[in-house]
């Protein structure tokens, strides 16, 4: 897990230029390779120290809208029983499909965060359905 996000996340964020630097919130469930020591010691390292790091309960999809737009995306690529033989081809779909996703579908999904939190709240922290 650490070499994913050393390979994603902490290149991306050496990128950002030094002035436009902002704190960000790294939002993850508290599956083990998440939650480990290892992982923490690793983030703190790689100076994440003084980004907040929002704890999420682990098996929680209901919560994370992302899971609902990696269903969106899914659909899409997969539509009509869609079947593809080779890397570049799902690719090319992957990237197709993500186009098509309006950033209306989005900003729907984000929106929904408030609704979802009121339904565990309501729960008390139960399963609920997004």
């Amino acid at each position: 897990y650490t070499e994913l996000l050393d390979g994603s996340l902490i290149s991306w964020l050496k990128k950002e230029p030094l002035g436009k630097r902002r704190k960000y919130i790294l939002m993850q469930d508290n599956a083990p390779s998440h939650a480990s020591r290892y992982t923490n010691a690793f983030l703190d390292k790689k100076g994440l120290k003084e980004h907040r790091r929002l704890p999420w309960p682990s098996n929680s999809p209901d919560l994370n809208p992302v899971e609902n737009y990696w269903a969106i995306l899914k659909r899409k690529i997969y539509a009509n029983n869609r079947q593809y033989n080779d890397l570049d081809t799902l690719w090319d779909a992957v990237q197709a499909a993500a186009k098509a996703i309006s950033s209306a579908e989005v900003k729907n999904l984000t929106d929904s965060v408030d609704k979802r939190l009121e339904k565990l709240f309501i729960t008390r922290g139960g399963h609920i359905k997004a």
